[in-house]
């Protein structure tokens, strides 16, 4: 199923930074007093763990561990 199809919001940035403070202004926007995150790479690297506990909005990982193909 894709984005569209879901009906999710999508936004499209150039880079990081711009990711990033997206996320910040959606969450502001939202007034949003906490956050559940995937456990993707491209999510680590926004690094959002250095401006939301100022902010005081609370961020939960979350992941599926699923068992090596054998």
């Amino acid at each position: 199923m894709s984005a569209a199809i879901a009906r999710w919001k999508v936004a499209r940035v150039s880079s990081l930074v711009d990711a990033k403070q997206y996320v910040v202004d959606l969450l502001g926007s939202l007034e949003a007093r906490s956050v559940v995150r995937s456990a993707q790479a491209i999510v680590e690297k926004l690094v959002l763990e250095s401006v939301l506990p100022p902010s005081g909005v609370a961020l939960t990982t979350m992941a599926l561990d699923l068992p090596d193909d054998e």
